[in-house]
């Protein structure tokens, strides 16, 4: 009796552990980076290569459902939906440059509170593993950075701020990403790579103008794992649920008797 009541336990405890464990989590890479000299020179030029992200690894059924760049910790710098008012130029919609399978409609992009967050939502299940895009938009006040620029109008010099790519590193800016199942995690931009403004300044003045390379840059990587997955029971969990029931009755029969 006590051998199988033993047992009994045993497949119990074998059975709700497989329930409750389920599948292990699956791992997945997100990686965000800011690269250039200017976000709204990046976006009135047309280039919109200055804000990237990429599904480096995960499982091929996962997609990411939406992703947020985030520069509230900076006090002052915002998204700019009105563009390079200064000039009078484009750049305050943002707009897909290079992509690996994602298209403009796949994507709806949001400006929320109050001009710190720019909030990519996926329309479609498009953007999965081992696809990226990049895109154009300007902010303003993103860093400290700032550059002297020959105004024509009485030929005076100015300071005028520009945001490179590893402005949004030095202030904080965040990243964060949902995925299709759930999974969500945020984390921070780190500076890889600077310039000088001396150098920048330079570049501005030769002739014809350049952009010092590298470009200044800022990365965000994301690692995390999904959601544990229960399993769909398998014919081994049914046969242990069934001897654990046969056992059951046994007992159950077995003690009638003894009455």
């Amino acid at each position: 009796m006590i051998a199988r009541q033993k047992i009994s336990a045993a497949i119990a405890s074998y059975v709700l552990m497989i329930l409750a464990c389920g599948q292990p989590g699956r791992a997945a890479t997100i990686t965000a980076s800011t690269t250039g000299l200017d976000t709204g020179g990046d976006a009135v030029l047309g280039l919109n290569s200055f804000f990237q992200v990429a599904f480096d690894e995960g499982a091929t059924d996962v997609r990411i459902s939406s992703f947020t760049f985030d520069i509230s910790p900076d006090t002052d710098g915002f998204f700019d939906p009105n563009g390079v008012s200064l000039f009078d130029l484009n750049g305050g919609v943002p707009t897909l440059g290079g992509s690996s399978g994602i298209a403009a409609t796949d994507i709806n992009f949001e400006i929320l509170n109050g001009g710190k967050q720019l909030r990519g939502t996926l329309l479609t299940d498009a953007f999965s593993v081992g696809r990226s895009l990049t895109f154009g938009i300007d902010t303003d006040n993103v860093g400290l950075s700032e550059i002297p620029i020959p105004v024509t109008i009485g030929l005076q010099t100015v300071q005028v701020n520009i945001d490179t790519g590893a402005d949004f590193g030095k202030v904080g800016a965040l990243f964060s990403v949902e995925l299709s199942d759930g999974t969500s995690s945020s984390t921070p931009f780190e500076v890889t790579r600077d310039v000088s403004i001396e150098d920048i300044t330079d570049g501005i003045n030769a002739d014809p103008p350049m952009e010092p390379e590298p470009a200044p840059q800022s990365v965000a990587i994301l690692k995390l794992d999904s959601i544990r997955s229960v399993p769909e029971p398998t014919l081994s969990t049914f046969a242990a649920i069934a001897i654990l029931g046969v056992g059951s009755r046994v007992k159950r029969n077995r003690l009638k008797s003894d009455r």
